[in-house]
């Protein structure tokens, strides 16, 4: 029975390779091409904007009167205009065709009902990100006709609140427009001015139109689907957790036949994805821990079967809805959890036990603190939503202005940490060396979990995880000759 299942677990990992490198080959290069045609935006201002116009939209409270046209977009504000469902229906009745971006916080109306008076009215949805009416707009998208959701189109901006609020400048202000550009699929930039005090709004609006590609033309881009290349995907995600474990396969399958029947496909895509990259590192890490090869061939295949799962993940979890966030990735925490959590145990257990049992110094509780407000910190960041300090916001920009696009922190750390591990110097570090292979476990998780952010451009998550290892495995390589060297001396001295 044991042969048996083991055979089948090879079968397994050669159809998840196969699989994986025809994801490269079939889904990459067209995802380049795709994310090109679609990655120049449309800008929009409002009111009092003196500058150029002609190439722009204009944006407009929605009970006002005045200019009208196809180039004109309406803002309905939930905070401002309160009613019933009565009164939308009269307010987006005369908007029939017409493109409105919605704000303010939801109202008490079932999105349901709210999505019936959107198909009705064929309203061009701006869904607005990180805004308190983000959530519920995304469960009406989820309920309105395909045909007229996939005429929505992706709206950032910047608040003039934010300025304060996160202590910014104005170099801050426009890279966060160009990180908008570059990280994530947005259709249209809604620029509201800012303190005159700040940045007079025409020098605003001419330098961000300079500064970031734009076209005058506001459609979103649809995905071609090849039903074939799917199954291919599918196939290989199943064949990897099946790899990792025979019993998760089949709650894995049972997770994606539900997921097809209670919501739709592509969030029953995006659950299998969120499945087969969590269990699936779980596995490859598993295997390649437990092989016989040197640590150099052991590390270098780890980067490399993370990147091509990675990228599996990511073909698998591609849709119009899917990019457009209309459904979010699924096991994001768990990818980032699942595996740390079982090298944690297992290396605790081995010798982590043992090394804590001594005696513990006043500075072992201040570690001990520290691992714990970092965990905490770790977990309340991480996700499809997350909450992150002022300085870091900060220092991320700062970074980003060195590398153009910035290396995720966790792979700077982790990816150091892994080889640390494998090289097997890890045990240099004292009572807390089994910590290094479970930082070493978040780092590779993190490859896999980058590539969970589908609506980002392919090009700009491959350059991102390419900079993260390149950068983490320098810092890796110095530490290691550091503390070989190290210790080569103490060894000489020893025996003098």
């Amino acid at each position: 029975m044991n042969f048996l299942l083991e055979n089948s677990r090879k079968i397994a990992f050669i159809i998840f390779v196969i699989s994986a490198l025809l994801a490269v080959l079939l889904y990459t290069f067209p995802r380049y091409e795709f994310d090109s045609k679609a990655s120049e935006v449309t800008i929009a201002f409002e009111d009092g904007y003196n500058a150029e116009i002609s190439p722009f939209f204009s944006v407009r409270d929605i009970d006002k009167k005045g200019l009208l046209g196809d180039r004109v977009i309406s803002v309905l504000d939930f905070d401002r205009l309160k009613g019933d469902i009565k009164f939308y229906e009269d307010l987006l009745k005369d908007k029939n065709g017409e493109k409105v971006i919605f704000i303010g916080n939801p109202p008490d109306i079932s999105s349901e009902a709210f999505a019936r008076i959107l198909d009705k009215n064929r309203i061009e949805v701006g869904f607005l990100e990180l805004n308190q009416v983000t959530g519920w707009m995304r469960r009406c998208l989820q309920f309105m006709s395909e045909e007229i959701r996939q005429k929505l189109f992706r709206v950032h901006t910047v608040k003039p609140a934010e300025i304060d609020k996160l202590n910014l400048t104005y170099p801050m202000v426009i890279r966060r427009w160009m990180r908008a550009d570059r990280e994530r699929s947005i259709d249209l930039f809604w620029v509201q001015p800012l303190e005159e005090s700040f940045v007079p709004y025409e020098v605003y609006g001419t330098e961000l139109s300079r500064t970031v590609g734009f076209t005058e033309d506001l459609t979103p881009s649809i995905p071609d689907h090849n039903m074939t290349f799917k199954i291919i995907f599918i196939i290989g995600s199943f064949a990897v957790i099946y790899f990792y474990s025979p019993l998760f396969f089949i709650i894995a399958a049972g997770i994606f036949v539900f997921s097809i029947y209670s919501t739709s496909m592509s969030d029953a895509y995006l659950q299998l994805a969120g499945l087969s990259g969590a269990f699936g590192i779980a596995g490859m890490y598993r295997w390649i821990r437990n092989s016989t090869e040197t640590p150099t061939m052991k590390y270098t295949s780890l980067i490399l079967i993370t990147l091509v799962l990675g990228n599996l993940v990511n073909a698998l979890s591609f849709s119009f809805d899917a990019i457009n966030q209309i459904y979010l990735p699924h096991s994001v925490k768990l990818t980032l959890f699942y595996l740390p959590c079982l090298v944690f145990l297992k290396e605790f257990a081995e010798y982590g036990f043992k090394d804590l049992s001594k005696r513990l110094h006043w500075t072992d509780l201040l570690f001990i603190l520290f691992i714990i407000l970092f965990g905490i910190y770790y977990i309340v960041r991480s996700g499809n939503s997350a909450w992150v300090l002022t300085t870091e916001r900060q220092f991320r920009d700062w970074i980003e202005s060195v590398f153009q696009i910035r290396p995720r922190f966790k792979e700077l750390f982790g990816i150091p940490c892994l080889w640390l591990y494998l090289s097997g110097v890890h045990r240099k570090f004292g009572r807390y060396s089994f910590l290094i292979p479970v930082l070493g476990a978040i780092g590779i998780c993190s490859i896999v979990n980058s590539f969970q952010h589908v609506h980002s451009p392919i090009e700009t998550v491959i350059f991102r995880e390419i900079l993260g290892i390149a950068i983490g495995s320098i810092i890796g390589f110095l530490i290691w000759i550091f503390v070989r060297e190290r210790y080569k001396v103490e060894d000489d001295e020893t025996e003098i």
